[in-house]
């Protein structure tokens, strides 16, 4: 059912859909690319979707391995969006040297802690310290 309501231009479905190719549910593969462009789309299609599509983004980038450039292009977006984990889940990235930028990773990291904190993300609040 899922899949014929994607195939139709469902959001809702659509988001149903990125999450099977996410955990190999519903007798999907298991696609972090599909699961990304699956919930870009339902975020494209019905914004109201957007908190989940990027809770699911944030996700996907976490399976995929945070320090791949492929984690970046999914969390730099969402973090310069103002979304408080995946600001935070970058500083972590950075920290640890991650996405071959090694110069200011430390000064960036902490700027992206800041920004998280200030919305009240208490993960973030203790990478600062």
């Amino acid at each position: 059912w899922f899949e014929k309501a994607a195939k139709q231009g469902h959001p809702e479905a659509i988001l149903n859909m990125s999450f099977f190719h996410l955990e190999g549910l519903g007798g999907c593969s298991i696609d972090f690319r599909k699961a990304s462009e699956l919930a870009e789309k339902a975020k494209s299609i019905y914004p109201l979707l957007a908190d989940k599509c990027h809770a699911l983004l944030v996700t996907i980038a976490y399976r995929i391995r945070p320090d791949s450039s492929e984690a970046k292009s999914i969390l730099l977006p969402l973090a310069e969006e103002g979304m408080a984990v995946a600001q935070n889940s970058l500083g972590v990235a950075m920290l640890n040297d991650a996405f071959e930028m090694k110069e200011n990773n430390r000064c960036n990291a902490k700027a992206w802690f800041v920004a998280a904190a200030l919305q009240g993300a208490e993960a973030a609040v203790w990478n600062i310290v």
